[in-house]
């Protein structure tokens, strides 16, 4: 449901995507808030960074002029940043609003990404749906479930994808890597 419900949201935006990708600019940091309601916590900031080690338990929700997340999130992490970089884990899903997001680490369910430039390299345990101006997966990123892409001037596809990809409103695709699923391209 959550898929259908993000991909019928992401098609209701396609005409104003298609003209300009989007830029994620704070002109001035967040005011820097704390809110932890039972194992949800509520951060915004000049910075959200997660250090390698680090264990965040519970759901998060995070607006912050700079991102980082080398550490673990043991919850669903909800980012909103000029640029997003994870290199950690997420163990539940992962959406992220931000102008340049790269993805080394690891998602435990499905990611959600709207970006001007996304590059992902980890692994995706789950479904995959972005919205990007620039999308790369590199060879070394895995995603177990579908992968579904909108609105994407260039998308490289060089990893492994063992469910079905659908690739919609598209400038120019590149697939170098391995797709056990069935491929849709709609232009």
């Amino acid at each position: 449901r959550v898929l259908a419900l993000v991909a019928w949201t992401l098609a209701a935006i396609a005409p104003a995507m298609a003209q300009q990708v989007p830029q994620i600019t704070l002109s001035k940091p967040p005011k820097e808030r704390k809110l932890e309601l039972g194992s949800m916590q509520m951060r915004s900031g000049q910075k959200y960074i997660v250090e390698s080690g680090d264990v965040v338990r519970g759901d998060v929700y995070a607006i912050a002029q700079q991102t980082r997340i080398s550490g673990q999130i043991k919850g669903d992490l909800w980012l909103v940043a000029p640029q997003a970089d994870i290199d950690g884990t997420v163990d539940n899903d992962l959406n992220v609003t931000a102008s340049m997001v790269a993805i080394k680490g690891n998602v435990g369910d499905d990611l959600r990404v709207l970006a001007s430039v996304l590059t992902l390299g980890g692994q995706i345990t789950g479904d995959a749906i972005v919205g990007a101006g620039t999308i790369t997966f590199d060879p070394d990123s895995h995603v177990t479930g579908a992968v579904v892409v909108y609105f994407a001037g260039r998308v490289d596809l060089a990893g492994r994808i063992d469910g079905p990809v659908q690739i919609n409103k598209t400038g120019s695709v590149t697939i170098r890597g391995q797709i056990n699923g069935d491929l849709t391209v709609i232009c």
